[in-house]
């Protein structure tokens, strides 16, 4: 697993997005389970590409299967804030309130509004 999760990470830093998406997908084809480091990699890829839509369907994914929103995704999710600086704001108050994104992680919560005041 390790392996796919170094891979995913090359790609992500250089903004790589269609080869981080499909090594990705080719660990989910081979029945291995994403953790909290594949998608901190998915969502800081994202934030270098930057594909802010991306970033959000990523959290709402991570939510979906049950990944936990550590210090470490928060801390991914606040460093794909800063790269998408153009859209932040408005797209996550938007997602937040649209309830499109879980308010049951307090940590994610405080990383989201940290998002949209320090700016």
């Amino acid at each position: 697993m390790s392996t796919y999760d170094n891979v995913i990470e090359v790609f992500s830093e250089a903004g790589d997005v269609k080869h981080m998406e499909y090594t990705f997908e080719q660990r989910r084809a081979e029945g291995m389970k994403a953790d909290t480091k594949t998608f901190c990699c998915l969502v800081r890829g994202y934030g270098n590409a930057p594909v802010f839509h991306k970033i959000i369907s990523t959290v709402q994914l991570a939510g979906k299967l049950e990944i936990p929103e550590n210090t470490t995704f928060c801390n991914a999710v606040i460093f794909a804030c800063a790269k998408a600086e153009d859209t932040t704001e408005i797209r996550w108050r938007e997602y937040l309130r649209e309830g499109k994104i879980s308010r049951a992680n307090p940590i994610l919560l405080l990383t989201l509004s940290w998002c949209l005041t320090e700016r």
